[in-house]
């Protein structure tokens, strides 16, 4: 009597188990997405931010504010962080 009501009461919580499945799915997903994107909205800002706490920081934020018109977007601030081999700083706004 105990299986019979152990294995009636597995059966009525599969639907249940089933939405709980497919919410978590759901969430991975959500997850994912959120974590391709940048983890920096504004390179500039963040670079300047730490500018007086961290010498990748500080160097950087030199270049890109004497030669402002040779680093305007993002995509050129990563590629000059690329090139001094700051690939911490690098990590953080990509």
């Amino acid at each position: 009597m105990a299986k019979a009501k152990h294995q009636s009461l597995k059966e009525a919580a599969k639907p249940a188990n089933r939405q709980l499945k497919r919410a978590m799915k759901s969430a991975n997903k959500g997850a994912k997405s959120v974590s391709t994107k940048s983890k920096v909205s504004n390179i500039k800002e963040h670079i300047e931010k730490f500018s007086d706490d961290r010498k990748d920081c500080a160097g950087i934020w030199l270049l890109i504010k004497h030669d402002s018109s040779k680093y305007k977007t993002d995509e050129e601030i990563k590629n000059l962080i690329k090139a001094k081999g700051y690939e911490t700083l690098l990590g953080e706004i990509s």
